[in-house]
Protein backbone atom coordinates (compact mmCIF):
# COMPACT_ATOMS: atom_id res chain seq x y z
CA UNK A 1 0.00 0.00 0.00
CA UNK A 2 1.37 2.94 -1.00
CA UNK A 3 2.08 6.28 1.47
CA UNK A 4 -0.25 8.12 -0.01
CA UNK A 5 -3.33 5.92 -0.06
CA UNK A 6 -2.54 5.46 3.68
CA UNK A 7 -3.05 9.20 4.06
CA UNK A 8 -6.23 8.80 1.63
CA UNK A 9 -7.56 6.10 4.18
CA UNK A 10 -6.85 7.77 7.15
CA UNK A 11 -8.30 10.77 6.19
CA UNK A 12 -11.82 9.57 5.63
CA UNK A 13 -11.45 7.58 8.34
CA UNK A 14 -11.24 10.46 10.93
CA UNK A 15 -13.54 12.61 9.08
CA UNK A 16 -16.37 9.59 9.67
CA UNK A 17 -15.42 9.40 12.97
CA UNK A 18 -15.50 12.85 13.60
CA UNK A 19 -19.16 12.85 11.80
CA UNK A 20 -20.55 10.55 14.08
CA UNK A 21 -22.68 10.18 16.58
CA UNK A 22 -22.43 11.50 19.76
CA UNK A 23 -21.12 8.72 22.45
CA UNK A 24 -21.09 5.08 22.16
CA UNK A 25 -19.64 3.12 19.56
CA UNK A 26 -22.24 4.49 16.90
CA UNK A 27 -20.31 6.16 13.90
CA UNK A 28 -16.46 5.35 15.38
CA UNK A 29 -14.63 3.77 12.92
CA UNK A 30 -10.97 2.07 12.70
CA UNK A 31 -8.78 -0.31 11.48
CA UNK A 32 -10.40 -3.27 13.06
CA UNK A 33 -14.19 -2.47 11.68
CA UNK A 34 -12.97 -1.35 8.19
CA UNK A 35 -11.81 -4.89 7.94
CA UNK A 36 -14.91 -6.74 9.45
CA UNK A 37 -17.26 -3.96 7.81
CA UNK A 38 -17.97 -6.99 4.96
CA UNK A 39 -20.62 -8.56 7.42
CA UNK A 40 -22.97 -5.92 7.58
CA UNK A 41 -22.83 -4.54 4.53
CA UNK A 42 -21.38 -1.26 5.73
CA UNK A 43 -19.40 0.76 3.12
CA UNK A 44 -17.30 2.76 5.15
CA UNK A 45 -14.38 4.16 2.75
CA UNK A 46 -14.21 4.95 -0.38
CA UNK A 47 -13.11 1.69 -2.14
CA UNK A 48 -14.85 -0.60 0.83
CA UNK A 49 -11.46 -1.98 1.66
CA UNK A 50 -7.92 -0.67 2.49
CA UNK A 51 -7.07 -2.21 -0.85
CA UNK A 52 -10.39 -0.41 -2.38
CA UNK A 53 -11.49 -3.38 -3.69
CA UNK A 54 -14.80 -1.58 -4.60
CA UNK A 55 -16.84 -4.84 -4.52
CA UNK A 56 -19.29 -6.49 -2.29
CA UNK A 57 -19.43 -9.25 -1.10
CA UNK A 58 -23.86 -8.99 -0.47
CA UNK A 59 -25.48 -11.86 -2.44
CA UNK A 60 -29.40 -10.97 -1.82
CA UNK A 61 -29.20 -8.97 -4.89
CA UNK A 62 -28.32 -11.67 -7.70
CA UNK A 63 -28.86 -12.53 -11.69
CA UNK A 64 -32.41 -14.15 -11.05
CA UNK A 65 -33.78 -11.51 -8.86
CA UNK A 66 -31.83 -8.48 -10.30
CA UNK A 67 -35.29 -7.54 -12.50
CA UNK A 68 -37.45 -7.08 -9.46
CA UNK A 69 -35.21 -3.62 -8.13
CA UNK A 70 -36.93 -0.49 -8.36
CA UNK A 71 -36.20 3.02 -6.77
CA UNK A 72 -36.58 3.15 -2.97
CA UNK A 73 -35.87 6.99 -2.64
CA UNK A 74 -33.82 10.14 -4.01
CA UNK A 75 -32.13 13.03 -2.85
CA UNK A 76 -32.49 15.93 -4.88
CA UNK A 77 -29.24 18.51 -4.38
CA UNK A 78 -29.17 21.97 -4.30
CA UNK A 79 -27.04 22.25 -7.58
CA UNK A 80 -27.22 21.07 -10.67
CA UNK A 81 -23.23 21.13 -11.08
CA UNK A 82 -21.51 17.51 -11.44
CA UNK A 83 -22.30 15.03 -8.74
CA UNK A 84 -18.77 12.89 -8.64
CA UNK A 85 -18.69 11.58 -4.91
CA UNK A 86 -18.68 8.17 -3.91
CA UNK A 87 -20.83 8.29 -0.85
CA UNK A 88 -19.71 6.07 2.16
CA UNK A 89 -22.28 4.05 4.75
CA UNK A 90 -21.53 4.00 8.29
CA UNK A 91 -24.05 2.85 10.60
CA UNK A 92 -27.33 3.35 8.32
CA UNK A 93 -25.96 7.13 7.30
CA UNK A 94 -25.10 7.66 3.77
CA UNK A 95 -22.06 10.54 3.71
CA UNK A 96 -21.36 12.32 0.28
CA UNK A 97 -20.40 15.67 -1.17
CA UNK A 98 -21.78 17.54 -3.39
CA UNK A 99 -20.19 20.59 -5.40
CA UNK A 100 -18.35 23.24 -3.51
CA UNK A 101 -17.58 20.84 -0.78
CA UNK A 102 -20.90 20.41 0.81
CA UNK A 103 -21.32 17.89 2.76
CA UNK A 104 -24.73 15.66 3.20
CA UNK A 105 -25.94 12.82 5.75
CA UNK A 106 -29.14 10.80 4.80
CA UNK A 107 -30.56 8.25 6.63
CA UNK A 108 -29.75 5.04 4.17
CA UNK A 109 -33.28 4.01 4.88
CA UNK A 110 -35.49 6.74 3.68
CA UNK A 111 -33.29 9.06 2.18
CA UNK A 112 -34.14 11.52 4.76
CA UNK A 113 -31.48 14.45 5.74
CA UNK A 114 -30.15 13.69 8.73
CA UNK A 115 -27.67 17.12 8.71
CA UNK A 116 -25.70 18.85 5.99
CA UNK A 117 -22.58 21.69 5.97
CA UNK A 118 -22.02 24.44 3.77
CA UNK A 119 -18.46 25.16 3.90
CA UNK A 120 -19.26 28.47 1.94
CA UNK A 121 -16.81 27.84 -0.79
CA UNK A 122 -16.49 31.60 -2.58
CA UNK A 123 -17.94 31.45 -6.43
CA UNK A 124 -15.00 33.36 -7.91
CA UNK A 125 -12.61 30.58 -6.69
CA UNK A 126 -14.66 27.92 -9.29
CA UNK A 127 -12.61 30.06 -12.06
CA UNK A 128 -9.39 28.69 -10.39
CA UNK A 129 -10.95 24.58 -10.83
CA UNK A 130 -9.49 23.05 -13.90
CA UNK A 131 -12.86 20.61 -14.38
CA UNK A 132 -15.57 22.45 -13.05
CA UNK A 133 -16.66 22.63 -8.39
CA UNK A 134 -16.93 18.98 -8.36
CA UNK A 135 -16.00 17.10 -5.63
CA UNK A 136 -15.39 13.40 -5.22
CA UNK A 137 -16.35 12.79 -1.36
CA UNK A 138 -15.88 12.91 2.03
Amino acid sequence: MTLQRLVGILAVTALLAACSQAGGKAGRVDGERLSAASANGEWLAVGRTYDEQRYSPLDKINISNVKDLGLAWYYEFDTDRGQEATPVMVDGVLYTTTAWSKVFALDARTGALKWSYDPKVDGAKGFDACCDVVNRGV
